[in-house]
């Protein structure tokens, strides 16, 4: 992108994105990047004319930085629920609303790797949703989600994503296990089931799932080796877990391709506590959103018109639904 800065001079801003999120901003000869741990803002490094600086970055629950410290001096900030501020002098080009980076010229937000501008003044998209009006960007091509910022973010500049620290991120003392909870770990989550390829009760076996049109029964259904849940529940594993109880009844037969995907899916969350909107990271472009709004319904796609959707309760995914719609 290059932009007028004086006269008929320009200067080239090039963005380089990893996992949809922006990580590294070079404008001449200055570069910031901008470093993540599981999803979460940890702090930004700036290098102008070989100079480094490091800024450590607070955030809260939807990744909006809070306070920026730099050699022990910290600068709070804050924001109105739309996100308008004010860029700070001191340190340009931080993330801030959302987590997401402010446009120094315009002070709009690149959405959706560039996709979209977001303008904070106006509390709106600056041009319409390709997705609307009726796709899954809605009928007001230009609102911002759906009218609540407050407990929704777009990063992806289609749709609303609901914007929700992990539990066991916000209080940095749950991380801590006393000895003799240490020692009880494995016996207080025992070993799941196999995944969908594999049901629990002779009943399952003799009969074709509801959803599979007379398909083969979930015996025969194909199953990959990381379909087997780990028998030892890890230690550092005190985030989120995996509830599919009443999932078998909406079954469908899934291909090897499709089964892999849902079988790492579901270890990420059961084997290393990982949140769902992490867990999908690994499997590619999958289309993950929040399907229902009013029922707290999100999806993710396996592959064509193949999905999963399922329901957040506090640190639990719980599956409702794979094949078709909820």
């Amino acid at each position: 992108m290059s932009q007028n800065t004086q006269g008929r001079e320009f200067s080239c801003t090039q963005f380089f994105y990893a996992q949809d999120r922006l990580v590294t901003q070079v404008e001449g000869r200055s570069t910031r990047t901008v470093l993540r741990a599981r999803g979460l803002l940890l702090a930004q490094l700036r290098c102008d004319d070989n100079a480094l600086q490091t800024v450590v970055l607070t955030m809260d629950a939807k990744d909006s930085v809070l306070v920026a410290s730099v050699s022990g001096e910290a600068q709070s900030f804050a924001y109105p629920p739309y996100g308008s501020k004010q860029e700070s002098a001191d340190l340009p080009g931080l993330p801030g609303f959302n987590g997401e980076t402010r446009d120094a010229v315009t002070g709009h937000y690149f959405l959706g790797l560039g996709y979209r501008l977001y303008n904070p003044v106006l509390m709106r998209f600056q041009s319409t949703d390709s997705l609307s009006p009726f796709g899954e960007g809605g009928l007001n091509g230009y609102a911002y989600v759906s009218g609540d910022p407050v407990n929704f973010s777009d990063p992806t500049g289609h749709m609303p994503t609901k914007g929700v620290l992990p539990a066991h991120m916000k209080r940095p003392h749950s991380l801590i296990v006393s000895p003799n909870s240490q020692k009880t770990l494995a016996s207080r989550k025992p070993a799941m089931n196999r995944s969908i390829s594999t049901a629990s009760s002779s009943s399952l076996l003799s009969s074709p799932s509801p959803l599979s049109g007379g398909s083969p029964p979930l015996g025969e259904r194909y199953s990959s080796p990381s379909s087997v849940f780990s028998n030892a529940f890890s230690e550092e594993n005190q985030g989120w877990k995996l509830n599919k109880a009443d999932v078998r009844k909406n079954l469908k037969v899934l291909t090897k391709v499709e089964q892999q995907k849902f079988d790492e899916f579901q270890n990420s969350i059961h084997n290393k506590g990982l949140p769902p909107w992490e867990a999908v990271l690994p499997l590619g472009d999958v289309d993950y959103k929040l399907y229902r709004k009013d029922l707290g319904i999100y999806q993710f796609r396996l592959n064509g018109g193949t999905r999963v959707h399922f329901e957040v309760e506090g640190k639990t995914v719980i599956i409702r639904q794979v094949g078709g719609h909820a």
